[in-house]
């Protein structure tokens, strides 16, 4: 059963050591009971097909910053170094 708040994750899967591998194993825990949209860093990192296909097998939407609704409700969550400059941060929360 997924619960009412999504959480919404501006950080991108990896097999490399830090925060991306890291977030791979919070997917694993919470994707069953959460939705999760996923904003990665970079295009090239949306353009990875094999984390798209993964990301998929988990129910969990992925998005460029861009294409995310102006204004989200829910968790936001960022692990490590994010890229969000605070100028985009203000403009997701503030739906502006």
């Amino acid at each position: 059963m997924r619960r009412a708040l999504p959480i919404i994750c501006f950080n991108w899967p990896s097999n490399v050591g830090g925060a991306d591998a890291t977030f791979v194993h919070l997917l694993l825990l919470l994707h069953r009971d959460y939705d999760i949209p996923v904003g990665p860093n970079t295009r090239e990192q949306f353009e990875q097909r094999k984390w798209r296909r993964w990301l998929a097998g988990l129910r969990v939407k992925a998005a460029l910053l861009e294409d995310l609704r102006k204004k989200l409700s829910g968790w936001g969550l960022s692990l490590g170094k994010c890229g969000i400059r605070s100028a985009e941060w203000r403009a997701i929360t503030l739906g502006k």
